[in-house]
Parts: structure tokens; C-alpha cells; sequence
């Protein structure tokens, strides 16, 4: 998933108006430049970034789906929690592509908690999800996990995508020492760690290349490679792997489901493995 498509670049002369506001996070400050002239963070106040201020889960996913240049609200399907009311309308739209991406998942329970806080435990998850990591060998986790200070502390659930991170250089200087699990990830570290992942692995993000809508009438078959669709600007055939997925409405289902004949609107994140997302058929 490509991290490199951005919205709205914003022009600016010298530093940024937040920049005025890191002191105590110089180490940050390219992560902060860029955000802000990409226009993917802003400032919570005139000159103030508020670089050590906590994200939520939902702050924080809005800002790598502005990252990834998805539509704010692309038509997905709602979410399938018991709290998807409690997601900021905001928001909405880059939660939902998220979890039907594959790299949001709820906390158990039917709950999605779109308010808590987002831990460095629980972003390491999500972001080795998003951008498709290898595995990092069992016998090397452990050793892994020990070049972050705080590292051996990690939860276990969320052990094996921080080694991934790490095996990465993605969780490297000058974001070491701001690693702990269990903490809130602050927006000063955000936005480095983005910008630490756009120059370290710039195409390896095949799942946040951005999204596009087609909606057409289903033409042709080849599942699991293909789909031909007429829209109105001609026909397309939109190739995908098998291990692409599709969801009709908030029911899985299979490519297999899909029918000549059938108006459908898909929802398509580009990348190495492309995804697919029914929102629509009739």
C-alpha cells in the first residue's frame, strides 16, 4: 500500500505554523513538516501542533486514510459493531474502509471502541496489517522486540507485528524511545512514524494506494482473476488475486457471488494484492 498519495498540498514559506509549537520534539519535526504541508495533520490551535496530545483509534485512522488519499466517505458499508454509532461522522467514512481493508479489527465483544486511545501496541498491529509485512521468524521475535527499549514489555497479542516493524527499520531513531505498548501514541509520533514509512518503503504499501469507485454493469467472469464491468466511460476489467475479498453489504462473500448481469459498485484499493469491496449490487 502506497503511502505516497496525499491530499491537498499546502503551499508554505519556512516552517510551519506548527513547528512553532515542538518544543521537547525536534526529533519529530520532520514527521510534523511534512504533515502539515500535506495537509494529511493541522493544528489543533493557530501555532500549536500539540505534538504530544494522544490520538484515538479514529483520529488516528483518519489521518492514514487522508494519507493514502481515500475519499472521506467512499459509500462503504457501515461497520458491524455495536458501537458504530460512537464513531465520529468524520471519521466514518476512513473506519469503514479500514476494517473492510482487513487492517482494523474490533477490541472483542462487538465493539469497535473508536474512542480509546490508540497504543503503540495497538497501531503496530494495524500498520503491520496495512502495509502487509512479512512474518518475522518465531525463534527472532524476541531479539527483535529487544532493540526497542520498552520492546520486551509489548503485549503478547501484538508481539509478532511489532518484530515485523522493527525487522522493517520502521520503528527505528529517532522513534525508539518513544515506543511503549501500552502508551497513547502522540501526534508528534504519528506523523513520524508516516514519514519514516514513506521513505524507508515508499511502494510497499499495497493496501493504502488509494481507492476508487467503479460502478458498472457486470459483463464477464474469470474468478478468481478478473471482473469486466461497463460503466459509462467503457468497459473495465478489474483484475484481481484470489485472495482478493468482497463484501456484500455487512455479509462476506466471495467473488464467486458475483453474476453477469448485475450492476454492482466496487470499491477498489490498489496495490500488489488488490481489494475489492461490493457496496452495491442489484
Amino acid at each position: 500500500m502506497r503511502w505516497l498519495a496525499v491530499v491537498a498540498m499546502v503551499l508554505w514559506l519556512g516552517a510551519p505554523a506548527g513547528a512553532q509549537g515542538l518544543s521537547g520534539y525536534g526529533w519529530a519535526s520532520a514527521g510534523v513538516h511534512a504533515a502539515l504541508a500535506q495537509g494529511w495533520m493541522s493544528d489543533l490551535a493557530p501555532g500549536e501542533f500539540g505534538p504530544g496530545v494522544g490520538l484515538t483509534k479514529a483520529e488516528a485512522v483518519a489521518v492514514l486514510g487522508r494519507v493514502a488519499g481515500w475519499p472521506a466517505d467512499a459509500g462503504t458499508p457501515s461497520l458491524p459493531f455495536q458501537d458504530a454509532a460512537q464513531v465520529p461522522p468524520w471519521a466514518a467514512g476512513y473506519m469503514s474502509q479500514a476494517y473492510y481493508a482487513g487492517w482494523l479489527h474490533g477490541v472483542g465483544g462487538g465493539q469497535l471502541a473508536p474512542n480509546q486511545s490508540l497504543t503503540w501496541a495497538s497501531l503496530s498491529v494495524l500498520a503491520a496489517r496495512a502495509l502487509e509485512l512479512p512474518a518475522a521468524p518465531e525463534g527472532q521475535v524476541a531479539s527483535l522486540l529487544s532493540k526497542l527499549p520498552n520492546g520486551p514489555a509489548t503485549p503478547a497479542w501484538a508481539q509478532q507485528a511489532v518484530a515485523q516493524l522493527v525487522q522493517a527499520r520502521l520503528l527505528a531513531e529517532p522513534l525508539l524511545s518513544s515506543y511503549q505498548p501500552e502508551a497513547p501514541v502522540g501526534r508528534a509520533a504519528l506523523a513520524q512514524f508516516i514519514y519514516q514509512v514513506q521513505h524507508v518503503m515508499p511502494d510497499a504499501m499495497p493496501g493504502m494506494a488509494g481507492s476508487q469507485v467503479i460502478t458498472g454493469t457486470v459483463v464477464a467472469l474469470a474468478i478468481p482473476l478478473s471482473v469486466t464491468v461497463r460503466t459509462p466511460s467503457g468497459v473495465q476489467t478489474i483484475r484481481l488475486s484470489a485472495q482478493a475479498s468482497v463484501v456484500v453489504g455487512e455479509l462476506d462473500a466471495t467473488l464467486a457471488d458475483l453474476q453477469v448481469g448485475q450492476t454492482v459498485s466496487l470499491l477498489l484499493n490498489r496495490g500488489a494484492v488488490q481489494r475489492a469491496i461490493l457496496i452495491q449490487v442489484s
